[in-house]
């Protein structure tokens, strides 16, 4: 798989930063634990529909976008350039129109681990999905579709930058993938997997 390539190779560049890390000093001052409050910005997936509008304009809704609001705590390893970040989000993509709406809502799971070098920040970890459910509502034709499914574990790359001591910056990408359980209440068998993996930019602060 391509993203353990990645983060390998991530890994390395980390530890081999090593010595530019804050002076033991630096770390010693830094407050071992950190609320997070944040969102972000991502754009991926495949495509579970395309909505066409009276003007010709065309959205999509997809398994990777688009916006998410998450809050967690950040734990500083004491005399150590190691951080671990645990969070708790909620995920969606919607289309709204006059007469359709549709959704895609997922809440992940996050818990990841960074090494810190001075204002920078790299980071590998997994993100638990679960209540992942697209649903589409239409009044004309009337139509409902809902489809559940089954819990998900991905895999999570991330850079951030400390922009002050209270904001962080960064971009991360996500590898995962989701599987169909029910449409409409109806257990569904052996469903094809649709591609949740996408690019992300997000903003936290640190209370």
């Amino acid at each position: 798989m391509k993203v353990r390539r990645i983060i390998a190779v991530c890994l390395v560049a980390a530890f081999s930063s090593y010595g530019a890390a804050d002076t033991l000093e630096e770390q010693k001052n830094q407050r071992l634990v950190h609320w997070l409050l944040g969102g972000e910005l991502s754009y991926g997936g495949d495509k579970l529909a395309r909505f066409t509008y009276t003007n010709g304009l065309k959205e999509d809704l997809r398994a990777g976008g688009t916006l998410a609001f998450k809050a967690g705590l950040l734990l500083n390893v004491p005399n150590s350039p190691v951080s671990v970040q645990a969070t708790l989000g909620y995920h969606f993509d919607s289309v709204n129109a006059e007469n359709v709406d549709a959704d895609f809502t997922r809440y992940p799971m996050d818990l990841s681990l960074h090494y810190n070098v001075d204002r920078h920040r790299i980071g590998i970890g997994a993100s638990y999905h679960t209540s992942v459910e697209y649903e589409l509502v239409a009044v004309s034709p009337s139509l409902t579709e809902r489809v559940i499914f089954k819990d998900s574990i991905g895999a999570v790359i991330d850079y951030g930058y400390q922009l002050n001591d209270k904001l962080l910056g960064g971009m991360r990408y996500m590898d995962i993938e989701y599987q169909a359980d029910t449409l409409n209440g109806i257990k569904l068998d052996n469903a094809q997997k649709i591609d949740g993996s996408h690019v992300g930019i997000y903003m936290l602060l640190k209370l």
